[in-house]
């Protein structure tokens, strides 16, 4: 690797990237939910005491919040459905952002818009190659066409795809042979030339 490769690295795959963002955030939401679903009773308690929802409503989200926590946080680390699952996770991100405030009072700015911005880059980019996504995306590849370059000039030389038809053989029984038939003496010259009658 040449010096300037690690001060200059913009062609670079982002592969690597990505995996590091789905393995933090994954196993944030996996570690999260578990913890929720431990004692899911308090965690019900606490969203009727936030007062942002009625408490049947609480009590639903307080219920099925922690399991799909820890059912998108596996998804979003082994890479699978990456685009539906980044969605709802930038869904349940930007409800808790919403709901407990933009700000933190420990630092600058609520750590929940860090997850957000690494749920909208999967969004948008995938889950790389590192992923079950690209293990069941082979029609990608084979759809894949190269075309070969065009030339100015004739007709002939502006085709940039051939297209070779595989033409079926013959069978034997399919060859027609042609006969000519016997050609008749001319009467008034018996004599004349023989050729060939076939």
């Amino acid at each position: 690797m040449q010096p300037m490769g690690l001060l200059f690295k913009a062609r670079s795959g982002a592969n690597t990237g990505l995996l590091i963002i789905r393995l933090v955030v994954g196993f944030l939401f996996l570690f999260a939910g578990a913890e929720k679903i431990i004692d899911i009773e308090a965690f019900i308690n606490e969203l009727k005491a936030m007062d942002v929802m009625s408490d049947n409503l609480a009590f639903i989200v307080g219920f099925i919040l922690p399991f799909a926590q820890v059912f998108l946080g596996g998804l979003f680390i082994i890479g699978l459905f990456t685009p539906i699952v980044s969605f709802f996770l930038s869904f349940i991100t930007l409800a808790i952002i919403i709901s407990t405030g933009a700000g933190d009072p420990v630092h600058p700015f609520s750590l929940n818009w860090v997850v957000l911005a690494c749920t909208l880059c999967t969004l948008f980019s995938g889950a790389g190659v590192v992923s079950f996504d690209a293990f069941f995306d082979k029609k990608k590849q084979k759809d894949v066409v190269s075309y070969a370059p065009s030339y100015k000039g004739t007709e002939e030389t502006q085709k940039s795809v051939v297209v070779k038809e595989n033409k079926p053989e013959e069978k034997e029984s399919d060859i027609k042979i042609d006969i000519k038939p016997d050609l008749k003496p001319d009467p008034n010259n018996p004599e004349g030339d023989k050729k060939d009658s076939i």
